[in-house]
């Protein structure tokens, strides 16, 4: 009777732990599939029309020092590159394109590129004569600079 009830508790304690298990992976599962399908499923709220996200032409850009960050000369327009990813801000909100002039989505500042939340105000004061790098050779030059910046570290 005694080893019949051991028996029963252990085979209930073994499915509480496979349970607590399952519930354990598909929480992180679910947690990591919203955090990479995040900027994806935003396309209901993409943003193609604001003020200040809206580029006819190609802009050229200047390398803001030591960083891979890039800015947009054109106008006043907030316009950043950042490995391979275009960024604007509009009223206080940031948004992620793969191309300069978009489709734009909505991104979480925590997925906005620590160098470009670093920046001072007055960064095109700052470094308004450095290189113009033409958007044509904007690839190279940023793919380049990966290399430069990683072999410092």
């Amino acid at each position: 009777m005694l080893l019949e009830k051991r028996a029963k508790i252990r085979a209930n304690q073994g499915r509480i732990i496979f349970f607590a298990w399952l519930v354990l992976i598909l929480t992180v599962n679910i947690a990591i599939s919203n955090k990479t399908l995040a900027p994806k499923d935003t396309a209901a709220h993409e943003v193609t029309t604001t003020p200040d996200t809206l580029l006819l032409s190609a802009p050229s850009m200047i390398l803001i020092p030591k960083t891979n960050l890039y800015f947009a000369v054109e106008g006043s327009l907030n316009r950043f590159f950042h490995f391979g990813y275009w960024y604007t801000i509009h009223k206080r909100s940031w948004y992620r394109a793969t191309y300069y002039n978009g489709p734009w989505f909505p991104v979480l500042s925590s997925m906005v590129p620590q160098p470009l939340l670093d920046l001072p105000e007055n960064y095109r004061e700052l470094y308004a004569k450095n290189e113009r790098i033409p958007y044509t050779e904007l690839k190279k030059h940023w793919k380049q600079q990966a290399r430069v910046i990683s072999s410092q570290k």
